[in-house]
């Protein structure tokens, strides 16, 4: 059974200090019941997922019963769909429209964005079209900002935190799982928390912000029913080092998974999968992050070739390949048992760790503790 939850008071934004809202999750126990052996399976979603909707809460269910776990979905900063979140068509998107595929439609004031777009989509896949032009976009009305991972981090591994201490779970089945976006939320959090997680599984995740740097500056490719869509978002960072909010140096550092200052040993076994030849998380920066990690890290990557392709784990080389997100937790777990299961017993938590991240002249201080979850500071 699904249920839904929040935390009344989620993780300051230490960076800009937006305002935070109650932090909403829904999560799944096994329906044979939570017993010694029960673990937590976190899902990030990606861009362009309702984090609480439709396909998690399938996936919860399934990870839950088949694999034993508190399995959740956490609604962190920036997710997209925020309750009060709302699409507009830029000035010139339906003269654009009309200039691109000949298609003349008018929205009245009031109209439904979400809606049209659903029946945009339809009318253009019966023409072979699963990209909309780029003159083509759509503008997102919140008040949350693509924070590019780190506050998402916080969010997760403070509604970790929660199920662990809250159902007793196995600290050595402590697992998260992510597809783009979402496997880079995933694996950031295994950074930042090098003692707490056993099994990270990473499908066509960023290796940094400097992977996806539009999206930092608020323009974003997302899919509305299988149609690609550029979204321009709520813009929180500037490129100008005069401004306040400055995407800095430390700002990128403490976003990298491969900066090398960072990598220290982890008890998470990351399994990846990433596409040959991926345009949109590019798969040379997978494979420079393999060197990185090699003999300090856990870390198993596969790159996926068209020989590879079997209809039903991997569908496609696009970015995400389509892949089936149940078999590749199911993989990965044969995988992680396979060689040699957990490397650790006790979490960030239970140790009471402090760990610093040291950042081009600041410092990103992260305190751990049983009462209070995860505190981090900039120095």
């Amino acid at each position: 059974m699904i249920e839904a939850a929040a935390l009344a008071t989620p993780h300051p934004d230490i960076e800009l200090g937006v305002d935070r809202k109650p932090l909403a999750y829904i999560a799944c126990a096994p329906d044979a019941g939570i017993d010694g052996d029960t673990g937590l399976a976190l899902f990030m979603s990606g861009y362009g997922m309702d984090p609480l909707g439709a396909y998690p809460r399938k996936l919860l269910a399934y990870l839950a019963n088949r694999h034993n776990c508190v399995a959740a979905s956490v609604r962190y900063f920036g997710a997209g769909f925020q309750e009060h979140a709302r699409h507009v068509p830029m000035p010139d998107f339906f003269t654009k429209l009309a200039e691109h595929y000949g298609l003349t439609i008018s929205a009245p004031d009031g109209c439904d964005m979400e809606l049209l777009l659903r029946q945009l989509a339809g009318v253009l896949r019966q023409h072979g079209v699963s990209t909309l032009h780029s003159d083509c976009r759509v503008a997102v009305i919140a008040d949350e900002y693509n924070n590019m991972g780190f506050l998402p981090a916080l969010d997760c591994l403070q509604v970790a935190h929660r199920l662990i201490g809250a159902h007793g779970l196995n600290r050595r089945r402590l697992f998260a799982i992510g597809s783009s976006y979402g496997g880079f939320i995933a694996a950031l959090m295994a950074k930042l928390a090098p003692n707490t997680f056993r099994l990270v599984v990473d499908n066509s995740g960023f290796s940094s912000a400097e992977d996806d740097f539009p999206s930092v500056m608020g323009i974003q490719r997302c899919w509305i029913d299988e149609l690609s869509v550029i979204i321009v978002n709520p813009r929180g960072w500037s490129q100008s080092p005069a401004a306040s909010n400055y995407f800095s140096p430390a700002r990128r550092e403490i976003r990298a998974l491969a900066e090398p200052r960072h990598i220290q040993p982890n008890t998470a076994r990351l399994y990846a999968y990433h596409a040959e030849g991926d345009s949109v998380a590019p798969t040379e920066r997978k494979l420079a992050l393999r060197e990185a990690y090699a003999g300090r890290v856990a870390y198993d990557l596969r790159i996926v070739d068209q020989a590879s392709l079997d209809g039903r784990l991997f569908k496609t080389l696009a970015h995400g390949m389509e892949a089936s997100l149940r078999g590749l937790f199911d993989l990965s777990y044969e995988r992680f048992l396979a060689d040699g299961g957990a490397l650790g017993d006790a979490t960030d938590f239970d140790l009471g760790s402090e760990i610093s991240f040291p950042c081009s002249g600041e410092n990103y201080r992260l305190r751990y503790s049983r009462n209070e979850g995860v505190r981090a500071e900039l120095r």
